[in-house]
């Protein structure tokens, strides 16, 4: 059972996420040619990791926040925040109740971090960065278990940060079915925060095939702010 403190600041933190801000795309600069339909959203994060700022596409239509409690006690515990189409399946993965991911269709975007926030006051190194990319590397290609593997991976410095970034496009002939991933994440004081963009389709449409590329513009109009 949730104590009234934390049910308090969950209404609080679900509040302000479902209050994402759409100002004005001018306000976000980037080298590339920001993706077309997109909108600019604000999202509190848990304790003072701070806020991200970040462009996300017109078409996610609704957006929630949960808590995954792990199976290995607290620092197994993970936070979740996500945006997503009205009309797609909400699944919400929890190391006690999951029966997996969506088979058809997934199209969505999701920020994760630890619900355990071990802070350290030192900086955050390009070193550290390429020990999360080794080891998020092993992390995927065993729990995805995917064919052929990882597409490419990365370390790219955006906004004054340095992120690692795996990028996976696969087509399943069987299914006829594209599975296209882009997962980049940052230390914010010592804590790992994952950005992922993930898609699971049959159509060929434009979404599908320009996903890799926007999904990478987008990862590059992440600002952290207000970390304490």
């Amino acid at each position: 059972m949730l104590c009234a403190d934390t049910m308090r600041y969950s209404k609080t933190i679900i509040a302000f996420f479902f209050l994402a801000s759409c100002r004005n795309r001018e306000s976000i600069k980037i080298e590339n040619q920001l993706p077309d339909n997109s909108k600019i959203v604000t999202i509190k994060l848990l304790d003072s990791l701070g806020n991200i700022t970040c462009l996300i596409p017109n078409r996610y239509d609704t957006s929630f926040y949960w808590t995954n409690w792990g199976d290995c006690g607290k620092p197994c515990t993970k936070e979740e925040y996500r945006f997503q189409l009205k009309s797609f399946p909400i699944a919400k993965k929890s190391g006690w109740f999951w029966k997996g991911k969506p088979k058809d269709s997934i199209d969505q975007f999701t920020i994760v971090h630890s619900g355990y926030f071990p802070f350290h006051e030192t900086n955050d190194t390009t070193a550290k960065i390429i020990s999360m990319l080794a080891k998020h590397r092993e992390q995927y290609l065993l729990v995805e278990e995917l064919e052929p593997k990882i597409t490419t991976d990365f370390i790219e410095k955006i906004n004054d940060l340095y992120f690692y970034i795996i990028v996976i496009d696969l087509f399943d002939s069987t299914k006829a079915q594209y599975s296209k991933k882009v997962f980049g994440g940052t230390l914010i004081r010592g804590n790992d925060v994952e950005f992922q963009y993930e898609l699971l389709t049959n159509k060929t449409d434009s979404t599908c095939n320009n996903f890799i590329e926007n999904s990478r513009k987008l990862l590059r109009t992440i600002k952290i702010s207000n970390r304490i």
